[in-house]
């Protein structure tokens, strides 16, 4: 069955797993950059060594970047959501 815009009605599940896979990615990223790739380190990386350091304010920015990518991501499945499912609507106000 497909709706008005001739989209698929399972349109949502493949987007909300994407959605799911990239945040595992972004919980993760700590341990697996942790691990220097290319002889480049990473920001996981960054983080850990600035936690045993007691760098606090380098800690509270990777958190900061690491957590807005993840609001980031919703915000867009979110708007996608929409786009794909014509049923579901935001609130205006």
């Amino acid at each position: 069955m497909t709706n008005a815009r001739g989209h698929p009605g399972q349109a949502v599940t493949p987007v909300t797993f994407g959605n799911r896979v990239t945040h595992g990615l972004f919980s993760s990223m700590a341990y697996i950059q942790s691990k220097t790739v290319f002889a480049w380190p990473g920001l996981g990386r960054l983080i850990l060594e600035s936690i045993t350091t007691r760098d606090y304010p380098i800690v509270q920015a990777g958190v900061l970047v690491l957590s807005s990518l993840y609001l980031v991501g919703n915000l867009l499945v979110d708007m996608l959501y929409s786009v794909l499912n014509p049923r579901i609507r935001h609130a205006g106000g």
